[in-house]
């Protein structure tokens, strides 16, 4: 799929790691989709600087990867659904 294809990207440009800060925001973000997420409890779960924490989001907005609103993100897609419906 096509958020597939850029969830490869972003890992191929990042080399991203389960160890690695960017990785951890990522994942944090794509977990609690559908939900938002609030900008303050990522950096409250990754307890990196807020400043850190909103360029890669930026950064993960400007590859199609998430949505950004009102100091929220949000994944495009839930790649598993995890809940009992």
């Amino acid at each position: 799929s096509d958020i597939g294809t850029r969830e490869e990207e972003v890992n191929r440009l990042y080399n991203l790691t389960e160890s690695d800060p960017k990785y951890r925001i990522y994942y944090i973000v794509r977990d609690a989709a559908p939900e938002w997420i609030a900008f303050e409890d990522i950096y409250k779960y990754t307890s990196l600087p807020s400043k850190q924490v909103n360029k890669q989001l930026e950064q993960f907005y400007l590859r199609g990867l998430i949505q950004l609103e009102d100091k929220r993100a949000r994944a495009h897609l839930v790649i598993r659904n995890t809940s009992n419906q």
